[in-house]
């Protein structure tokens, strides 16, 4: 089916996979597109539709991004044609209306279970548009997943593959003393999603990283031993000593780098017990420590045996 007023297939995207300025995430919630639609549901030229809202929905959404006008009745008319049947029985270039019913109906099988492996709950408008635009444009299994990716809207995604790569990826960060945020965990939970990188990958980054910014460190990761393996005997006593919890004890913070660190010329090397004992004692919130008390009051009981008489 074509568009009368373009002679064109006004669903095909002109990019792979896209639709010129159609962004799923921002526009299909945006107010001016509600009252686009408000307006085509009050207006008597599209009546036929009222009774079939996924479609005039989606016409309504897809017009507005390309020309932020009203359709025709006849560009209306092809486009209904197209997705009639709740988007699923139509014909073109794809082939008869039940092979194309039936091939999108599994790419739609698809892309639900894809996303929610990944934690999307995706609207079925939004499936059926992928699947046809997938059907359309013979995506490859990859390219499938990529246009999922690209539809990912972070405020509603739920427990799947997406958030437990972001658990394991600031794992990893945290064990080679990188700090990362948020929006970069989500990227990289996307890169792995849409098979553009591995989990290996980005360890590999992040051992380049922390290298990077700690060479000191580069000599035990290439023995395969992480940093935070390597410092978990002083974050211990890091944390009894200043009665921190020990995953407050983060060695990105050079207030806690700097004790278990000496720096002798232009070199840089892991403190030992003693001198980072020393190091906690220079903290400010070691004087008020449980420790600190411990050790002031043992020190009074040495004085007040040598002169008869207590201290402190």
């Amino acid at each position: 089916m074509v568009d009368p007023a373009t002679n064109s297939n006004p669903f095909m995207p002109a990019a792979r996979g896209t639709v010129p300025g159609f962004d799923w995430q921002g526009d299909v919630l945006n107010n001016q597109i509600a009252v686009f639609i408000s307006d085509m549901k009050r207006n008597e030229q599209y009546k036929d539709l009222w009774d079939k809202p996924q479609t005039l929905e989606y016409i309504a959404k897809w017009y507005f991004t390309h020309q932020r006008t009203m359709p025709t009745w006849a560009q209306v008319e092809s486009a209904s044609a197209i997705f009639k049947e709740n988007f699923r029985v139509s014909t073109g270039s794809g082939g008869s209306g039940i092979n194309r019913a039936n091939s999108v109906r599994s790419l739609e099988t698809e892309i639900l279970n894809q996303s929610s492996r990944m934690g999307l709950s995706l609207e079925p408008e939004v499936i059926s548009y992928l699947a046809n635009v997938a059907f359309d444009l013979d995506y490859s299994a990859d390219q499938l997943t990529n246009d999922i990716v690209n539809i990912i809207d972070w405020s509603k995604v739920g427990t799947g593959t997406l958030t437990s790569t972001m658990d394991a990826v600031k794992s990893l960060a945290s064990s080679y003393l990188v700090s990362v945020s948020e929006t970069t965990l989500r990227d990289y939970a996307q890169k792995v999603a849409s098979n553009k990188t591995t989990i290996d990958g980005i360890e590999s980054f992040l051992k380049a990283q922390a290298k990077a910014t700690n060479p000191w460190l580069a000599q035990y990761i290439d023995q395969g031993v992480s940093p935070i393996e390597l410092l978990r005997s002083a974050r211990d006593q890091i944390s009894n000593s200043l009665g921190l919890d020990v995953n407050d004890v983060n060695f990105t913070d050079s207030r806690f780098m700097d004790m278990v660190t000496v720096g002798e010329g232009t070199e840089t090397r892991l403190a030992n017990s003693r001198e980072i004992a020393k190091a906690i004692k220079q903290d400010d919130a070691w004087k008020s420590t449980d420790e600190a008390t411990g050790q002031l009051a043992a020190v009074g009981r040495i004085i007040g045996g040598l002169f008869g008489k207590d201290f402190f």
